[in-house]
């Protein structure tokens, strides 16, 4: 049983904002658009060799410093039901307004698994949905990718991403206009390990909306 105070890494999601530790070298939507890191404290607890559970109360949405007089509240649980799948949940409950408004209630839950099948694939899978009173209605958001990575051989490996990401009342990504972000993505990617303690990374990603949210060479 571990407690820990400060600024930390996010609890939330399968991948970090440090590229080294992922599958692809650019990071996905949902990553990108759900905290990386969190300030406050966190109790972990290693139920078992394959169960470890934990438990955040942080400052809010990827938040260092506190913007109002509530507090977030986060859970995630891992478990590794056999040593080629990992299942892990992850939830964040938090109002992220200022004191100067009413309070507005922002869930957000996300699941993810790990199959590692044999020693050269890895498939790793992940969604995300979050929802937040406005008031007078209720916005909703929600995210998936699903990423591939083949180890094609000692030094190197191939990985494939696809993904979505959809936030129509624009509570997550604001793009400054009435069209709201709807948009798919898929990468490729190599992975080339030339020495020992480097790692050289190559990806090509497109990314295509349903609006025109995306800006043009024409400076719009």
């Amino acid at each position: 049983l571990w407690l820990d105070g400060g600024i930390y890494l996010s609890h939330i999601g399968s991948e970090s904002w440090i590229s080294r530790d992922n599958l692809t070298y650019t990071r996905s939507l949902i990553a990108d658009y759900s905290p990386y890191y969190q300030s406050g404290v966190k109790l972990t607890w290693q139920a078992s060799s394959s169960v470890t559970a934990q438990l955040n109360v942080v400052n809010g949405w990827q938040n260092i410093s506190e913007t109002n007089g509530n507090k977030a509240i986060g859970a995630r649980i891992d478990w590794s039901a056999s040593p080629k799948v990992t299942l892990s949940a992850y939830n964040l409950i938090s109002s992220e307004t200022p004191d100067s408004v009413d309070s507005q209630l922002r869930l957000f839950q996300g699941a993810s698994v790990k199959l590692v099948p044999t020693d050269n694939f890895t498939l790793v899978g992940t969604f995300d949905v979050g929802s937040q009173d406005l008031g007078e209605e209720t916005g909703r958001w929600y995210g998936a990718a699903l990423i591939a990575r083949v180890q094609a051989t000692s030094r190197t490996a191939l990985v494939a991403r696809i993904e979505r990401y959809d936030d129509p009342k624009q509570v997550i990504i604001v793009t400054g206009g009435a069209d709201p972000f709807k948009a798919t993505g898929g990468s490729i990617g190599i992975d080339v390990v030339p020495a020992a303690r480097m790692l050289w990374r190559t990806e090509l990603r497109t990314l295509a909306g349903s609006n025109a949210v995306f800006p043009k060479r024409d400076g719009t």
